[in-house]
């Protein structure tokens, strides 16, 4: 799921900087996406789709994480790394640079805008805090800069936010565990950090 996730997100940025550019007066509303239609699925009815001007690579991406304090964001850095990497997604990207800054949220917000000081393309985040990061989409916004947000989405209206359905996906393990698990058969239950 780690690697289809975050494969999703670095393709969903791929995507929208090879065939776009973001513009200071922002993105065209489109009813859906122009490729891949499957793939990137509306969260909702309301669901607004952002199309951008072409714009000619190589593309500088930013990856302003949060914190690294477990496994499944260290596999997620990785897996970033790793795809960018890859000859046919490398040579589209003049730089892929991963910053991660711990749970410090104004950290976090720091980076982002040093990414759009630094001119690059499109900013990708894990948010810290979703609701925290008003001035710094408006800045990336009105910078012409793609804002993409995953996993823990930003809560806005103004950037690309692309996520699974976590609640359905817990309660279609859940089921899958109920139908595999012996009968007494015992399920624990590991919560992580809170």
């Amino acid at each position: 799921m780690i690697k289809s996730l975050v494969g999703g997100v670095v393709a969903a940025t791929a995507f929208v900087m090879l065939n776009s550019a973001a513009m200071a007066a922002g993105p065209e509303i489109v009813s859906g996406p122009a490729a891949q239609a499957d793939c990137f699925a509306p969260w909702s009815a309301e669901t607004k789709f952002f199309k951008y001007p072409k714009k000619e690579g190589p593309f500088r991406i930013a990856f302003a994480n949060g914190y690294i304090a477990n496994t499944w964001r260290i596999q997620m850095v990785q897996t970033a790394k790793a795809y960018a990497a890859q000859p046919e997604v490398k040579a589209k990207i003049k730089e892929f640079k991963v910053v991660s800054t711990g749970e410090d949220v104004p950290a976090q917000i720091s980076a982002i805008n040093n990414f759009i000081d630094s001119g690059y393309d499109a900013i990708v985040t894990d948010a810290q805090n979703p609701t925290a990061f008003g001035p710094v989409i408006k800045r990336a916004k009105e910078a012409g800069i793609v804002l993409v947000a995953f996993d823990n989405i930003l809560d806005t209206k103004d950037a690309i936010n692309v996520n699974v359905d976590q609640k359905g996906l817990g309660e279609l393990w859940a089921k899958w565990l109920v139908a595999k698990i012996p009968n007494g058969g015992k399920i624990l239950e590991v919560r992580g950090v809170a």
